[in-house]
């Protein structure tokens, strides 16, 4: 009853105030107090507490992080990292059809070259595992030209190492 009778500008304030007191502490309720603030902070805080749940190997509460931070992200950046978050997630969780589906979404939700690429290793890993390993190689080499356009050198390392586990099973050694 209380809280209901606040105004809601001293509810924001309030939730504010919550948001930073948890930002070291708990990055759910940081991310959290932030949505209840209507925070344009609060895609990228939804975005860090699922890294930290999907580091903890809590995949299923990463994934409903996510999910609330696609409702409110409003910038293309927080949505793409979110997105992809999720097809990683998905991945993590062995359901391969729905992260392969959720990079299709990356992909088109790219709005740079970076973003593209990082979308394109996403869903190059999916249809790895998925069998669709002539498309994963065109993604490949598509991911591979703007990897080293912006010099993204993790992600070409993890570009050959993609490669070398589809030539794998094809038996190019």
């Amino acid at each position: 009853g209380a809280y209901s009778s606040l105004l809601r500008s001293r509810r924001r304030e309030l939730h504010l105030q919550a948001a930073e007191w948890f930002a070291d502490q708990d990055p759910t309720l940081h991310a959290q107090h932030l949505d209840r603030a209507e925070d344009e902070r609060a895609p990228q805080a939804y975005l860090r507490a699922a890294t930290v749940q999907r580091g903890a190997y809590r995949a299923d509460a990463a994934v409903r992080l996510v999910d609330r931070g696609l409702e409110i992200a409003r910038v293309d950046t927080d949505r793409h990292a979110l997105i992809c978050l999720k097809g990683e997630l998905q991945r993590d969780l062995g359901d391969i059809a729905s992260s392969v589906a959720t990079y299709r979404l990356a992909i088109v939700a790219s709005r740079d070259d970076v973003a593209l690429c990082q979308a394109q290793l996403g869903l190059a890993e999916g249809l790895r595992v998925s069998e669709g390993l002539a498309e994963a190689l065109n993604l490949l080499d598509e991911a591979q030209q703007s990897a080293e356009r912006h010099d993204m050198v993790p992600e070409l390392a993890y570009l050959r190492h993609l490669r070398g586990n589809i030539f794998f099973p094809l038996g190019n050694i």
